[in-house]
């Protein structure tokens, strides 16, 4: 009778930890994600001409950014038509403006951001923008 009772005490104590796990992940479409909110400078492109991708640089003097708030709002020079973003799961970003919406593959490493289009347009070789806290 004691083992039922110690067997169900934790069943019960691995359900509700179970649940609590579920709903704590299934946050989609939350903009607060810190570590991606502020404003970002490109600093590199990835891209092919024919041959192996490769990352380039961007000019000193460039000055395309991308800025992202607590509340959704997109703003910068290097996603122009977009005013918005939307954070649709651990590695996806959707941006979407007045007559366009794109997916992003986003991936962030300390104060480095990295991030390829995902759909519904994509690079044939491959491409990816690089861009600094």
């Amino acid at each position: 009778m004691i083992e039922n009772q110690i067997y169900m005490k934790r069943f019960l104590f691995l359900i509700t930890a179970l649940i609590m796990t579920l709903f704590g992940a299934c946050k989609k479409g939350d903009t607060n994600n810190t570590g991606l909110l502020g404003k970002w400078k490109l600093v590199a492109n990835y891209y092919s001409i024919g041959g192996p991708p490769f990352w380039q640089n961007v000019p000193a003097d460039n000055n395309a950014y991308v800025q992202f708030d607590n509340n959704g709002n997109l703003f910068g020079t290097a996603f122009t038509g977009y005013s918005k973003y939307i954070v649709k799961d651990s590695v996806t970003l959707t941006f979407t403006g007045t007559s366009a919406t794109e997916n992003y593959r986003y991936k962030l490493n300390h104060d480095t951001l990295i991030m390829s289009p995902a759909g519904p347009n994509f690079c044939i070789e491959g491409c990816a923008m690089r861009f600094v806290k």
